[in-house]
């Protein structure tokens, strides 16, 4: 990686996290404090176009969105780690582009079918037709840039990036092979792709009060969920051979030939997901939608920091969600 491209990426990013965590803060300020509420204050507005230039994770109608302040804090230290390494130290940096790079295409495709298809009710009932497609324009060119942004790192920084060879003494001779992701990091990937697909759906939350009732079930919601996953892991998977959970752990999914996979099978893989009790099978030797798909999950190089300052950036944010809980959510 050139010199020049880790400067462009730490500084933006370090930028993008800074600016994201008084974003958010300045907002539960200004909303939180009453005098604030006057119509005629442009402080408010100001600030919640500001805050929609950045991630849109979780519940939208929250003051305070701790979640994404979680990732902001996340890219903040990934920038650090990044930095020191001299761009070898890539989990947090790729975990955060992913998810900014998936959540901004979605809220592009909210912007375009609540335009096309529904005269929606939102903030700006009171502003006229040319205010709204401005506002609209702006948000739609804002994550544009920023799908742009996330894609253009997230491939500088997966460039060239190694597998990991393990060596193995059998007899006399010594056997090399490509490392396997562990059972336990494959539980962390379900986990973690399962809830990043839920922040997603948030996302165009919207779009559900047009579907949830559809003769009389959640179809609709199911629907969105299956039509999800068929995008997010051959997206993620196809394009970088790693889903943002498998960013985290510097895995990627492979062939036979330790390259990533074709597209049909990534869709085969992704189909077989979707097998009952598919994540039970993991508990054996491979899962089903792997060893059906013949496929693997191999663990890259690692030459950035110990994974224990990544676990303790983890415990710093989870200490922040719990301070959230104790201080600002009402029970």
């Amino acid at each position: 990686m050139k010199n020049i491209q880790i400067k462009l990426i730490f500084y933006t990013s370090l930028a993008i996290s800074i600016l994201g965590i008084l974003a958010e803060l300045g907002i539960y300020y200004i909303f939180d404090t009453p005098r604030y509420f006057n119509q005629e204050s442009i402080l408010p507005r100001v600030l919640g176009y500001f805050r929609i230039i950045y991630l849109q994770i979780g519940f939208d109608y929250m003051k305070l969105n701790i979640y994404n302040i979680v990732f902001y804090v996340l890219l903040f230290f990934g920038s650090i780690f990044f930095i020191k390494t001299k761009g070898t130290e890539v989990r947090l940096i790729r975990l955060f582009y992913s998810v900014l790079l998936i959540s901004s295409i979605f809220i592009l495709l909210r912007i375009i079918i609540f335009n096309l298809f529904f005269n929606f009710n939102n903030e700006f009932n009171n502003d006229s037709l040319s205010k709204k497609t401005f506002f609209s324009l702006i948000n739609f060119a804002y994550n544009l840039f920023f799908i742009f942004l996330s894609f253009k790192f997230l491939k500088i920084t997966s460039l060239n990036r190694e597998l990991k060879i393990t060596e193995k003494q059998i007899g006399e001779k010594i056997k090399t092979e490509i490392e396997e992701t562990t059972r336990l990091e494959r539980f962390l990937h379900h986990i973690l792709d399962t809830l990043f697909i839920i922040f997603l759906l948030f996302s165009i939350s919207g779009i559900f009060f047009y579907f949830k009732d559809f003769k009389g079930t959640n179809i609709g919601i199911y629907v969105f969920i299956f039509i999800m996953r068929f995008i997010y892991f051959p997206f993620f998977e196809r394009l970088f051979g790693s889903t943002p959970a498998k960013f985290l752990t510097n895995s990627r999914v492979v062939n036979s030939k330790a390259e990533i996979p074709s597209r049909e099978k990534i869709f085969e893989r992704t189909l077989y997901r979707h097998i009952p009790f598919d994540a039970f099978s993991f508990l054996g030797r491979k899962g089903w939608h792997d060893s059906i798909s013949e496929t693997y999950v191999v663990k890259e190089k690692n030459d950035g920091i110990s994974s224990v300052y990544i676990v303790w950036t983890f415990v710093f944010c989870c200490v922040l969600m719990i301070l959230y809980t104790i201080f600002f959510v009402n029970f």
